[in-house]
């Protein structure tokens, strides 16, 4: 199996949530371009407005949710990510998104509990 596959597997199980801002649009381009269908998305910009925050994207969560500082230099974001291998402040860059994106979604949805706890006991 390689890793091609096994990615490709991930990506389409609804049993695996994926999260990100804007995640739907990513999924749509690796349906057009790559013809991999992307389920069990989770767009933290919804979870976010359900909780009452005005942050949208993926760097004013971080801050407010993590208080961390997310690069988003505009030479990494419009760089070659088709190359047939990332550079170092890619890969950086790709996985301190992703594992960003989890953190604030944990966050998200212990906020979530906390409101709809709060809501039902009234």
């Amino acid at each position: 199996i390689t890793f091609k596959f096994l990615l490709k597997d991930i990506l389409s199980n609804s049993n695996i949530t994926k999260v990100g801002v804007a995640i739907l649009d990513d999924a749509h381009l690796l349906m057009n371009d790559y013809n991999i269908n992307v389920s069990g998305c989770i767009d933290l910009r919804y979870l976010a407005k359900d909780c009452c925050l005005e942050e949208r994207s993926l760097a004013a969560l971080a801050y407010k949710l993590l208080g961390c500082e997310l690069d988003k230099d505009w030479h990494v974001r419009a760089s070659d990510w088709e190359a047939e291998e990332l550079n170092d402040r890619q890969t950086e860059y790709a996985a301190l998104d992703a594992y960003v994106a989890v953190k604030i979604f944990e966050q998200l949805r212990n906020k979530n509990v906390i409101y709809a706890e709060l809501y039902l006991n009234q």
